[in-house]
């Protein structure tokens, strides 16, 4: 598992959200080294919030949105996984 990206988006009236990306790169167990390995992309958007939230010192917004981000993005994988 790859984190690719980390980054906070915004629109125009001062909206904030926080998007995740990472590759996972998957080799079947018991294959040859040089066999390729499949990559799968996964992406998590969160939610929107305002600006003053996101800026707050107190609010604890960027613990929550990062741990829904790898809690989402855990359980895609293995869902995933667990179809093949």
């Amino acid at each position: 598992v790859e984190l690719q990206e980390v980054s906070l988006t915004s629109t125009r009236d001062e909206q904030v959200g926080l998007t995740v990306r990472v590759v996972v790169s998957v080799r079947p167990s018991g294959s040859p080294p040089e066999m390729a390995q499949k990559q799968k992309h996964y992406e998590h958007v969160g939610a929107l919030s305002s600006l003053a939230v996101w800026l707050d010192e107190g609010s604890d917004l960027l613990d929550t949105s990062l741990s829904s981000a790898t809690q989402q993005i855990a359980t895609q994988i293995v869902s995933d996984l667990a179809l093949n």
